[in-house]
C-alpha cells in the first residue's frame, strides 16, 4: 500500500491549497490515499502520545509516555504538515462518501494538532497536558480489561520522572487555573498510585515522588502564573472551527438556553399539545412564559457565578463584568468546566476567555 501511494502521488502535479484546482483521482486511488495517510498520521500520533494510544485500545506504545520535549513536538508537527500537503494535492470529490467523511475528520484532527502544538504552544502553557499524560497513562494500563502485563506498567511508571522534568523546563508561560487544576488532580491520584501492588515498590515510590514534587512545583507557580485562560476568543473560535468543522461562534448560556427553548416550543406547538410561547407550570401558579424561563436561567447562572467567586474555584478578575460560557466537551482538558468571557471593547472583536 505504501509503495502504491508513493507511485501514485509522484504522478500528481504540484497544486496549491486555496483557490487552485486539485487533481481528481478515481475513487479507489483517492480512498487509498486517505487510508494510507490516516494510518501514518495516527501511528505518528500514537507514538507521540502513548497515553492517547492506550485510550484507543492500541498497546504498541504501552511502555512509554509522552514528554512533550521540544524536539519531539517539532518533529511531530513537521510530519503532520507533510501529510497535510499530500491531502491537499487531490480533489476530495473523488472520494466515496465514507472516505469523504474520513478525509474531513482526518483534516480536522491534523489541523487541530498543528494549532494546539505549534501556534498556541499549549505545551508551554498548560500543565494539564503533562499531568493528564501521567495520570491517564497509568489508569488505562491498570483498569483496561485486556492489559495483564505489569512490565509495561513498570516502564510507564519509570517514565514519569522524565515527563515531569520536561514539564518543569517547558512551562515557560503557565496558566494559573491550569496549574491549580493539574495540582489538584495529581494530589487526588497519589493514593491510587500507592495502591498498585504488582510493581516494584521503588518504582512506585519514584513515580510518587516525581508527581508529588510536580504538584508542589505547580503550587509555587500558581501565584504568579497568567490569570487568563490559555485561549483568547479568536483562538477559541479557530479551535472550534478546526476541531468540529463549524463556523458558528461559541454561544453563551443564555443564547443557548433560548435556542433550546424555541426548538422545544416549536415542537410542542407543532403537535398541538400546548400554545406556542407558553409552557405548563407544574407549581400551580399559572403558565410560565419564555421570559419567565429566561429570568430563571439568568438567576441560576448568577448564583453559580457567586458560588465560583466565593469558593475560589476559578481565577476571576476583580470587578470584571463576566459572562459565563459553556466549554465544549473536547476542550474541557484545556479549559476545565466553564469559562468566563469579559465583554469586548466597542471597537474590537477580540475578547480574552
Amino acid at each position: 500500500m505504501r509503495w502504491f501511494l508513493v507511485l501514485l502521488l509522484l504522478g500528481l502535479p504540484q497544486v496549491g491549497w486555496k483557490g487552485q484546482e486539485r487533481v481528481p483521482l478515481n475513487a479507489a486511488e483517492a480512498n487509498a490515499v486517505v487510508d494510507s495517510i490516516g494510518q501514518e498520521f495516527y501511528q505518528a500520533r500514537f507514538k507521540f502520545d502513548p497515553a492517547y494510544a492506550s485510550s484507543k485500545g492500541f498497546s504498541d506504545f504501552d511502555d512509554r509516555l509522552t514528554t512533550y520535549a521540544p524536539r519531539k513536538v517539532g518533529g511531530f508537527v513537521r510530519r503532520i504538515k507533510r501529510l497535510q500537503a499530500t491531502l491537499e494535492r487531490f480533489h476530495e470529490d473523488s472520494l466515496s462518501m465514507d472516505s469523504w467523511i474520513d478525509f474531513n475528520a482526518l483534516s480536522s484532527e491534523m489541523a487541530t494538532q498543528v494549532l494546539v502544538l505549534e501556534e498556541l504552544e499549549l505545551w508551554r502553557k498548560s500543565p494539564l497536558l503533562y499531568s493528564n499524560a501521567c495520570i491517564s497513562g497509568i489508569y488505562y494500563l491498570v483498569l483496561r480489561p485486556d492489559t495483564e502485563s505489569s512490565t509495561n506498567l513498570a516502564l510507564r511508571l519509570e517514565a514519569i520522572p522524565e515527563v515531569v522534568a520536561n514539564a518543569r523546563g517547558n512551562l515557560t508561560r503557565p496558566v494559573r487555573l491550569h496549574c491549580e487544576v493539574a495540582s489538584a488532580g495529581l494530589k487526588d491520584f497519589l493514593p491510587f498510585l500507592e495502591g498498585i501492588t504488582d510493581v516494584d515498590a521503588r518504582t512506585i515510590e519514584g513515580a510518587r515522588e516525581a508527581l508529588a514534587g510536580f504538584a508542589a512545583f505547580l503550587d509555587s507557580l500558581a501565584p504568579t502564573a497568567d490569570e487568563n485562560f490559555a485561549l483568547g476568543r479568536s483562538d477559541f473560535v479557530r479551535l472550534l472551527e478546526t476541531r468540529n468543522l463549524v463556523r458558528e461562534s461559541p454561544e453563551d448560556l443564555m443564547t443557548y438556553a433560548e435556542r433550546i427553548l424555541n426548538d422545544a416550543w416549536d415542537r410542542r406547538g407543532a403537535y398541538g399539545e400546548d400554545r406556542p410561547g407558553t409552557m405548563i407550570d407544574t407549581t400551580g401558579v399559572g403558565e410560565l412564559t419564555r421570559d419567565d424561563i429566561k429570568r430563571y436561567i439568568a438567576a441560576e447562572t448568577e448564583s453559580a457565578l457567586v458560588f465560583v467567586k466565593r469558593e475560589d474555584l476559578a481565577t476571576v478578575p476583580v470587578n470584571a463584568i463576566l459572562e459565563i460560557v459553556e466549554t465544549p466537551a473536547f476542550l474541557r482538558n484545556l479549559v476545565p468546566g466553564y469559562a468566563y468571557e469579559p465583554p469586548a471593547p466597542l471597537d474590537s472583536d477580540e475578547r480574552g476567555l
